[in-house]
């Protein structure tokens, strides 16, 4: 799965997934970038429903369900997107140890 400037997909491998906590440091992360112009949105893979949910808000991140072992792809859209899609990797590799695919 090859990365683009505005979209990476990665494999988080915490224990604990999407727990509550992660998820709402990265809405603060996202509403941040959210000020330059960008719009960013999560998906799950093997989701049965094929949502691709905004990640501005802790509820939708949370309904995607994150388990260890699940494979995330983000996209950033607007504003620096190559920017804004490294932050996120490197917020995604320290706080849910993810390994980007």
């Amino acid at each position: 799965m090859a990365d683009t400037n505005n979209t990476f997909t990665c494999k988080i491998m915490n224990r604990d997934g999407f727990d509550l906590l992660p998820v709402s440091q990265l809405v603060v992360k996202v509403k941040q970038l959210s000020l330059s112009g960008s719009t960013v949105t999560i998906s799950r893979d093997g989701d049965l429903l094929g949502r691709k949910v905004s990640a501005d808000s802790p509820m939708r991140l949370m309904s995607l369900g994150g388990r260890c072992g699940d494979i995330f792809t983000v996209h950033v859209e607007g504003g620096d997107e190559e920017a804004g899609t490294e932050i996120l990797k490197e917020f995604f590799i320290n706080t849910f140890e993810a390994i980007v695919l």
